[in-house]
């Protein structure tokens, strides 16, 4: 009954409705003759006309259940492929039920109402697009731009799919678009206009970022907004505005991605990041950042004073030293200067100090030992463990089921240590400065694995509440009750 040929279908019910009267006669035969037994056999193993028309109604009633379902399911939200499926198979049982109604209405002993059928899914339609308009119509939550984008989407694949006379979705996404995209104009133009009252300018901004983050259907469009905004913004207020604009943002989080993301905020970030490297060595403009009193001003400018002095005669001494070969082995001569050449530099370490010999100064000053190199990660890593090692302790801790750290010794005085670092603008690029290490634990048991499998396996768990009825949830419960 699947991939009935209706047409056919309606043909064999006319020629069993001819000779219907004819079979039942036949059927109640007697069989006297045993030349003609085997043939009356055959003609008895034809499905009699009422029994045709059972199954057709049964194929039927199949088609309305399959249509009176809800548009709207857990599945069609989360996956799309299954979205697009489940308005296929829609619109395919809709024409196989017009089809019937068109060539087998006759020989049905109910009237086929494909109309209200029709109008059923119509009503359904209705519902999800007024919600939609609703939705539209009112300032975003989380929530409600979760609810948005899965009438917008549901609606979309309805239309893609789903035919159904007097049913203008497109009417339905245009008006809801146009009401989405007066909030950005609205916003866009409180933006331009309000000029020194950077924090609200900037809870606006992050409102158009948001829906751009919450809304994939419309991003591309929201992001180009922003973009439209910020440049005109700038050509309004200048830098001095989108500075302040930037000083704002990178208080939140959505404020930092606004900078990473849109040239204009994030041009003026890495201008400024420039504007201060080029103000490294300028002492007086480092003492006016710094909070303290006069007296401690000027133990530091006194200080700086004989480092800078100390600094500039060991560089010059440095200097002579490889200016005269001092140590080295090998040279070549390139465009009449002598450049020493201290073999290969490692891919790993290029670039290290120590790789082209001048940790040989280290080494004059009798602290070689003492040197380690590493990367900000080990960096990190060395400062997180000083005292012991935090991993072991917290999956020790956890593994076992305490609810507390065994103190250890902090008695043991550690070695002050100097940081030096190679390449300061890398230092200070957006990767390394500001940036955060997340240490993390990884935890390897059996009930933690069995509690995930059944996490993923069940696709009707919903809620937290409904995962703490698992007995795989309540095993690990147990285990880690502290």
């Amino acid at each position: 009954m699947e991939e009935t040929n209706i047409v056919e279908l309606g043909k064999t019910i006319l020629i069993a409705k001819k000779w219907d009267k004819l079979l039942q006669s036949i059927n109640q035969c007697q069989l006297r003759y045993n030349l003609i037994q085997n043939l009356l056999k055959e003609i008895k193993s034809v499905v009699p006309f009422i029994e045709m028309i059972s199954e057709l109604e049964k194929l039927v009633n199949e088609l309305k259940t399959q249509l009176n379902v809800e548009l709207i399911s857990g599945k069609t939200t989360k996956f799309e492929v299954k979205r697009e499926e489940v308005f296929i198979n829609l619109m395919k049982t809709l024409d196989r039920l017009r089809m019937i109604n068109l060539k087998l209405k006759d020989v049905l002993s109910e009237l086929l109402d494909v109309d209200k059928v029709e109008g059923d899914l119509k009503k359904k339609v209705e519902r999800i697009s007024s919600q939609l308009i609703a939705k539209a119509s009112k300032e975003l939550s989380s929530r409600d731009a979760d609810d948005f984008r899965m009438y917008y989407n549901h609606l979309l694949s309805f239309e893609k799919h789903v035919r159904i006379p007097e049913v203008n979705i497109r009417l339905v996404l245009e008006q809801s678009e146009e009401k989405f995209f007066e909030k950005l104009t609205f916003l866009r133009r409180e933006i331009i206009n309000s000029s020194s009252d950077t924090t609200n300018i900037c809870e606006m901004l992050n409102k158009m970022k948001f829906l751009a983050e919450n809304l994939s259907m419309f991003d591309t469009s929201i992001n180009k907004e922003i973009d439209e905004t910020l440049k005109n913004y700038k050509g309004k207020y200048g830098n001095v505005g989108i500075i302040r604009v930037t000083v704002e943002l990178k208080k939140t989080d959505m404020g930092g991605r606004l900078i990473s993301k849109h040239s204009c905020l994030s041009g003026e970030d890495r201008r400024k990041r420039r504007e201060k490297m080029q103000k490294q060595d300028d002492l007086e403009y480092a003492l006016k950042e710094l909070i303290g009193d006069e007296h401690s001003t000027d133990v530091l400018r006194s200080r700086y004073a004989i480092f800078r002095q100390k600094y500039d005669e060991l560089v010059s001494i440095i200097t002579i030293f490889r200016l005269r070969g001092i140590g080295y082995d090998n040279h070549k001569k390139f465009k009449g200067h002598k450049i020493f050449l201290t073999g290969k530099i490692s891919n790993d370490l290029i670039n290290n100090l120590a790789e082209i010999d001048t940790g040989k100064v280290f080494r004059a000053l009798g602290i070689e030992d003492r040197i380690e190199y590493g990367t900000f990660n080990k960096l990190c890593e060395l400062l997180l463990n000083k005292q012991c090692n935090v991993r072991e302790r917290v999956r020790d801790m956890i593994v076992n089921n305490q609810s507390t750290l065994a103190v250890f010794d902090t008695s043991v005085r550690i070695r002050l240590k100097v940081l030096l670092i190679d390449e300061v603008d890398v230092c200070l690029s957006e990767k390394f400065c500001g940036g955060t290490y997340t240490p993390s634990v990884y935890l390897k048991d059996l009930s933690i694995k069995a509690l995930l499998d059944s996490i993923r396996e069940d696709e009707t768990l919903k809620t937290l509440n409904k995962v703490k009825t698992l007995s795989a949830y309540k095993n690990c419960a147990t285990k880690y009750s502290n």
